[in-house]
């Protein structure tokens, strides 16, 4: 139910959490920034977002949103990914907070971030704070906030197997500590790039799944790019019908075609079961 959502580890933190309330904390759900924290999956932006809006503790929620509103107003230039810009801007948010309605304050400065404050071409002659922010009086709204510049999209390339044997397809459950953990996929082969299909039959790995001359490719598909936050993966599906199969391992299985549409898959993978003939 959770596929394509990329929601995989939430819902995962989010069964481990209910066991712990029900056996750390009697069933009881902490009630403070600092017990909230201990919770699996829960970290310091949803504590504080948690704890003021459910708990009325004064304690600054910090996303996006806030740090360019606090970045323009009182023009900032650390950038907000740094040590030492997250920690004045917690300060300066945590000073502003008002400790009698923290939820209110929080919802209030993330709204308008999201309305108002926009990141491209905020509507500054409409801005109800425009009298006293820094940036504005500067001309510097489109340089705030400073962000350094993130990770480094890495290219994966992905050689998927599509083997069909007696009416069924065989898949691998993702048991690795990898993207798309306990999801299904076909079985992989990752190189690092696309070679010519010849080379990639000759592997050493080719021969987990059949004998090198028992088999017949059928058929093998463009290249497909999928993005994910910090990885690009260029797939393509080659399929397979062999004559016999060999052992196989036991995180991949065979399953029926009929059945394949119920299976947990990763975006990647749904997409391309639509689109086959099966």
């Amino acid at each position: 139910m959770w596929q394509g959502l990329g929601y995989y580890s939430r819902a995962r933190n989010l069964y481990t959490t209910s066991k712990q309330i029900i056996d750390e904390y009697n069933g009881i759900f902490p009630n403070n920034f600092d017990e909230l924290k201990k919770l699996k999956g829960v970290g310091e932006y949803t504590a504080a977002a948690i704890a003021s809006i459910a708990f009325n503790v004064p304690v600054a929620a910090i996303d996006g949103n806030v740090y360019r509103v606090l970045s323009r107003l009182f023009e900032i230039d650390i950038p907000i990914n740094s040590a030492k810009g997250i920690n004045q801007f917690k300060k300066l948010a945590n000073e502003l907070i008002d400790p009698d309605r923290p939820g209110d304050f929080n919802q209030a400065i993330m709204e308008f971030g999201a309305l108002q404050c926009i990141p491209a071409n905020p509507d500054c002659t409409n801005c109800p704070f425009q009298q006293v922010c820094l940036a504005y009086k500067n001309e510097t709204i489109k340089f705030l906030p400073v962000k350094i510049k993130g990770q480094k999209v890495r290219d994966r390339y992905f050689n998927y197997l599509v083997i069909e044997f007696d009416h069924s397809v065989l898949f691998n459950k993702r048991i690795e500590q990898d993207i798309w953990k306990n999801l299904f996929d076909f079985p992989l082969l990752e190189t690092a790039t696309f070679s010519e299909p010849d080379e990639l039959f000759q592997s050493d790995a080719w021969s987990i799944f059949f004998e090198k001359e028992k088999i017949r490719v059928s058929h093998i598909s463009e290249e497909t790019i999928h993005l994910l936050s910090h990885q690009r993966i260029h797939a393509r599906f080659i399929h397979i019908l062999p004559d016999s199969l060999q052992n196989i391992p036991p995180q991949f299985k065979m399953i029926d075609k009929k059945d394949i549409f119920g299976l947990p898959v990763p975006k990647i993978i749904e997409r391309y079961l639509s689109r086959m003939d099966i």
